[in-house]
C-alpha cells in the first residue's frame, strides 16, 4: 500500500482506511512552478516579438492561462477529499468526505458485499462496493497498481467477517 492508504484499525474493526489523494506539490510549489513556466514561456515570447513574429507571443499567454486554469481544476477537485472505509463483522460503512459538498456516508452489511474491480487487460478501472442493487464507487483518485492492491485487502478482510 502507498502512504496515501493509511490503514489502522480502531476497536472491533477488521479493516479500516483513510484514502486521500496523493498532493505532491504544496501551494507554494505550485506558485514556482507556475512562475518558472510563465518565466519561460515569456523569454520565448520575447524572442518571437524580437524576430518581428509578435502574434506568435499572444500563444505563449495561452499556454500559460490553459495550464494555470487545468492545476487550478486539479486543486479543486481533489482538494480536502477524504474515503474512510471501516468493515466491522457486522457493519461496513464508507464516508465521503468533499470540500463544500455535505459528507455522505453509504452503509450496507458486509454478508451482501461484494467488491468489483473493472480491470480490462492492463488497464485497472474503477472498484465498485454492491449491496441489495445499489453500488457505490470509490478509491477514484488512486492510481491502477494502488486501487488494485486496496480491492485486494478489502477482499481479503471481507472474507474474515464473511461467513
Amino acid at each position: 500500500m502507498t502512504r496515501d492508504m493509511a490503514h489502522h484499525a480502531p476497536e472491533a474493526s477488521e479493516f479500516y482506511a483513510e484514502l486521500r489523494p496523493n498532493r505532491s506539490l504544496s501551494r507554494t510549489g505550485f506558485i514556482v512552478v507556475l512562475a518558472g513556466f510563465a518565466m519561460i514561456n515569456a523569454v520565448f515570447a520575447t524572442l518571437f516579438v524580437v524576430a518581428g513574429a509578435w502574434p506568435v507571443s499572444g500563444f505563449f499567454g495561452l499556454d500559460v492561462l490553459g495550464v494555470t486554469a487545468a492545476f487550478w481544476i486539479y486543486r479543486r477537485r481533489w482538494a480536502d477529499v477524504s474515503e474512510i472505509i471501516d468493515l466491522r463483522p457486522d457493519l461496513l460503512t464508507v464516508t465521503k468526505i468533499r470540500r463544500r459538498r455535505a459528507k455522505r456516508v453509504w452503509t450496507c452489511q458486509p454478508y451482501w458485499l461484494r467488491v468489483e474491480l473493472e480491470v480490462t487487460g492492463e488497464v485497472v478501472g474503477p472498484l465498485w462496493l454492491y449491496s441489495h442493487g445499489r453500488g457505490l464507487r470509490i478509491a477514484e483518485f488512486l492510481g491502477g497498481r494502488d486501487r488494485r492492491e486496496f480491492a485486494a485487502a478489502l477482499r481479503v478482510a471481507l472474507a474474515r467477517v464473511q461467513p
